[in-house]
């Protein structure tokens, strides 16, 4: 597009909401040159956290390049201010093997406890570019997260027969009041308030 060489110039604007949306216009509609690559790759030493973080998602939509952007997300996501983007975790993870050099840097996003969709992202990016480990990396995430989330959970998972629970059929009426609520209640809540936002 002909916007492109002025997108590039507000991406060096010292007004750090507007280079942030010019990163945001060359993820969306750049193209993979090398100058525009060049230019996002420079953002994410920014001292602007939502500004890189901009140029890491737009870096993710529009290269393809693994031998450039695998050792510079595995720079980004080790800086431990920086947030650990899906897009940037799931472009990882489209590199298969060649991205192997992230193998480390998402082990710690996996373990980390303070981001369970992050840890998630990072499982399903090993298990693409490390496939011969991947059972490991799953026994590694259900250590970590299935504590938090059930804590029972090895208990349950020793139970060679666990006894089933009788439940009690619903007339049509209350199975639609139950779908309503539900829809409500999710409609509502601040998880899918968050997935509106983004």
């Amino acid at each position: 597009p002909t916007a492109i060489p002025e997108l590039l110039v507000v991406l060096t604007n010292q007004n750090k909401s507007a280079a942030s949306l010019a990163a945001f216009c060359l993820g969306q509609y750049g193209s993979n040159s090398i100058v525009t690559v060049t230019s996002l790759l420079k953002c994410l030493d920014d001292g602007d956290a939502s500004f890189r973080d901009s140029a890491a998602c737009a870096l993710a939509r529009i290269s393809d390049d693994s031998e450039t952007l695998v050792p510079a997300f595995v720079r980004y996501l080790q800086q431990k201010q920086n947030r650990a983007h899906p897009d940037v975790i799931m472009k990882l993870r489209s590199f298969g093997s060649q991205a192997s050099g992230a193998v480390s840097v998402l082990i710690e996003i996996m373990d980390s406890p303070s981001n369970v969709l992050a840890s998630r992202n990072a499982l399903l990016a090993l298990e693409q570019i490390d496939p011969a480990n991947a059972s490991s990396y799953r026994a590694q995430f259900a250590a970590k997260h299935l504590p938090i989330v059930i804590p029972n959970y090895e208990e349950l998972l020793n139970i060679p027969n666990p006894p089933k629970k009788q439940l009690t059929p619903l007339s049509p009426v209350s199975q639609t009041n139950g779908l309503i609520q539900s829809v409500k209640t999710n409609i509502s809540s601040p998880f899918h308030r968050q997935v509106e936002d983004h």
